[in-house]
């Protein structure tokens, strides 16, 4: 249950219009639902248009970073499992199998299980991730085998990464932003 009020871009002052702006100039007209609404995380934002303003921008940053998109999905969906937003599964899930995830993979990261990688930057940033996940902390080995599998900017960009998806996480859970009707995540089947 949402515990937030949408609002749409005509309700905002300036400061909210330009941060409305930002985020569909960064996210496409796909941030606006068919009632007017910026979906996911940003409608809570929008109640704090300049920090709003700001996470976009980290955002559109981080996903810009070098990282290989597919390796980024991936990351974004251990985080969602990890944290277990719905709605951060929802959107991303599609965009992991449409990069290189099986489906038998992502039902192994839905399940917060290890599912078989093919690819060593796969298995890599996921047990970077994991690790960041459960400890706040990456492993000398598991770093020595990111440093190899994706380099240290990679290394640099899939931190932050994590940081700002849990970040999104813990909006989309805390105001209770739902997936749209007639789409449910179980997390556990």
């Amino acid at each position: 249950m949402s515990r937030w009020h949408p609002k749409q871009r005509a309700d905002l002052d300036p400061d909210g219009q330009h941060a409305w702006d930002a985020i569909v100039g960064a996210r496409g007209d796909a941030a606006v639902d068919r009632r007017g609404y910026l979906v996911g995380p940003f409608g809570p934002w929008m109640h704090n248009p300049r920090m709003a303003a700001a996470l976009v921008d980290a955002g559109t940053s981080i996903r810009g970073s070098g990282l290989d998109v597919g390796l980024t999905e991936l990351a974004i969906v251990v985080v969602a499992a990890h944290w277990r937003a719905d709605f951060q599964w929802w959107f991303h899930s599609p965009l992991a199998l449409q990069h290189g995830l099986s489906a038998e993979q992502l039902a192994a990261i839905r399940r917060r299980r290890v599912p078989a990688f093919a690819r060593d930057d796969q298995a890599t940033v996921h047990a970077v991730v994991a690790e960041l996940l459960r400890s706040g902390q990456v492993a000398d080995d598991v770093f020595a085998c990111a440093v190899t599998a994706i380099g240290e900017p990679g290394i640099v960009a899939l931190v932050a990464l994590c940081g700002y998806y849990s970040t999104v996480s813990f909006t989309l859970n805390a105001f209770g932003v739902d997936v749209p009707p007639g789409h449910e995540i179980r997390w556990d089947e």
